[in-house]
């Protein structure tokens, strides 16, 4: 490849970066004001007894989810190369062994979701008094879960192609859609289960509608495949899928059950209100993901066709985004959620000051993990040391009980970042660079530490600034909003302005504003 193929190829994987993103950022901001209004009149009409229920269940439901083991992101990272050589029958053939996994699939979360039964009444320390039975409003979400792989795994060559706006479009129209439909029905009749009704069935239209999608797109998937998979093609998913299984289940752990422990050990209206700062959360982390997880497609791209320093310099620019990113989503977190929670619903929905920290640093933590987690997944390095995050699920478990024991809520989501830590933290950096790049970790550790000192000295500089803001209700709210974000970005801005990896990063910004201009502007 020439230079100049080169420098189209670069500029046309930052393209569709920035496109993905675009989109996500847009839709997503009208997501979060859906999700607010829908709360706030869901909370006004039935209560703190259903708030509890919902969230409980939707990561029941989430741990469900867990049963696809990983296949569908193994068949995205086989799709790569077959989309970039244009090689159909391959990616035929992949779709067909897509389809047939998700069919055993879709009757596996189901037959795992009613296996749980026996165990709610350990979930469930303190089940509410409500007219419905709560074993039917589980399967409910059961079969929720199931719809959830129904005509859904059409949309994967939408996202391996790097136009996951796509799939994102028609995830939120039915979104939308679902919100408003469960808002109108709710005001009419304030029945919980025409509610779950609805998202039910917005569910399983979305698959239907983004499936319809891909076939116009790529009518070669619905033919019949000409050829098997090859055993190396299915040894490659079998390898990535084993890999892939650990992962799953490590993340699951990590990122859903806390709201399960939290009713076991503590009770489920601890539930709701920490469902409430959780949903603030992430809406916010939802935001940024929406921005980052743009770039993995393209760093599967990029893995296939640059050479290895190249990789590392968009590794070490990736991993400066993602800092600030969500340093700034942390501090923010930590110094104004409450005085918003106060402001939307009342003081009596509050927690304290020590849990919305430790919540905060968790989703740090699992934040800055994006990057060297996306490389190791589009390199195929998910076999290496595969057992750690087992280990990591393991120990946030234990740490959980323990912690829970001494901090109370704050120590259940404490446990989840020293678990991390302790195990997939350090090791997704070390298999990337000593497998990946053949070099020493060490330098990416000591830099990661830095961005984590950096935030915190930020936070505390930030909040002393906020403690001189005298103004009360919304106006001073929107002028704390105002001046953590001058004054928490400025700050990064200074820390980092000096560092070879921003030169890159403001370098590809130049570089895109410019190829935006031409593409739109200049020919208007």
């Amino acid at each position: 490849m020439n230079q100049s193929e080169k420098s189209r190829t670069e500029k046309s994987r930052t393209f569709n970066v920035t496109r993905n993103a675009g989109w996500a950022v847009v839709l997503h901001l009208l997501t979060i004001l859906c999700q607010f209004v829908s709360r706030t009149i869901f909370i006004q009409l039935l209560g703190i007894d259903y708030l509890g229920i919902n969230d409980l269940f939707n990561n029941v439901l989430i741990i469900l989810s867990f049963t696809d083991l990983g296949i569908g992101s193994a068949i995205v990272f086989s799709m790569y190369k077959p989309l970039a050589s244009k090689d159909t029958e391959t990616l035929t053939s992949l779709m067909d062994f897509y389809k047939k996994a998700y069919r055993v699939i879709a009757v596996a979360v189901g037959v795992f979701g009613l296996a749980l039964v026996p165990f709610l009444g350990f979930i469930i320390k303190d089940p509410p008094e409500i007219p419905e039975n709560l074993l039917f409003i589980y399967f409910l979400y059961v079969a929720n879960a199931v719809l959830t792989y129904c005509y859904c795994y059409k949309k994967s060559i939408i996202t391996a192609d790097q136009k996951d706006y796509i799939v994102t479009i028609y995830y939120k129209i039915f979104y939308f859609l679902q919100i408003i439909l469960q808002i109108v029905f709710l005001l009419i009749t304030r029945q919980f289960i025409v509610y779950l009704a609805i998202q039910m069935a917005c569910n399983l239209l979305n698959n239907l509608f983004a499936s319809r999608k891909a076939d116009k797109m790529y009518p070669y998937i619905r033919e019949k495949p000409k050829k098997k998979l090859g055993r190396a093609e299915i040894s490659t998913i079998v390898n990535n899928v084993r890999s892939l299984i650990i992962y799953r289940l490590s993340d699951t752990v990590m990122n859903s059950i806390d709201n399960i422990l939290i009713s076991a050990l503590i009770g489920m209206k601890s539930v709701a209100l920490c469902s409430n700062y959780m949903l603030i959360e992430n809406s916010a982390n939802q935001f940024i993901k929406q921005i980052v997880s743009g770039f993995t497609a393209s760093v599967g791209n990029l893995n296939v066709a640059a050479g290895r320093d190249k990789q590392i310099e968009i590794f070490d620019a990736m991993m400066l985004i993602t800092s600030w990113l969500y340093g700034y989503l942390t501090i923010g977190l930590v110094l104004l959620t409450t005085p918003l929670v106060k402001l939307w619903l009342g003081d009596v929905y509050t927690i304290g000051a020590f849990v919305v920290f430790a919540m905060a640093i968790r989703n740090y933590v699992a934040g800055i993990q994006f990057v060297p987690y996306t490389f190791r997944t589009t390199m195929n390095l998910l076999g290496e040391n595969r057992w750690m995050p087992l280990l990591g699920a393991a120990a946030n478990l234990v740490l959980s009980v323990v912690f829970a024991h001494w901090f109370g809520i704050a120590g259940i989501f404490l446990a989840t970042m020293a678990a991390r830590l302790l195990t997939t933290s350090w090791m997704d950096i070390f298999v990337v660079f000593r497998k990946g790049f053949c070099q020493s970790p060490w330098r990416v550790y000591l830099k990661t530490v830095l961005y984590g000192v950096v935030m915190l000295a930020n936070m505390a500089i930030t909040w002393f600034v906020l403690s001189l803001i005298t103004i009360e209700g919304i106006p001073g709210f929107i002028v704390q909003i105002l001046v953590c974000s001058v004054v928490c970005n400025l700050l990064f801005l200074v820390c980092y302005c000096r560092t070879k990896a921003f030169g890159y990063v403001w370098m590809q910004f130049q570089n895109l504003i410019k190829m935006l201009f031409r593409k739109y502007i200049s020919k208007s």
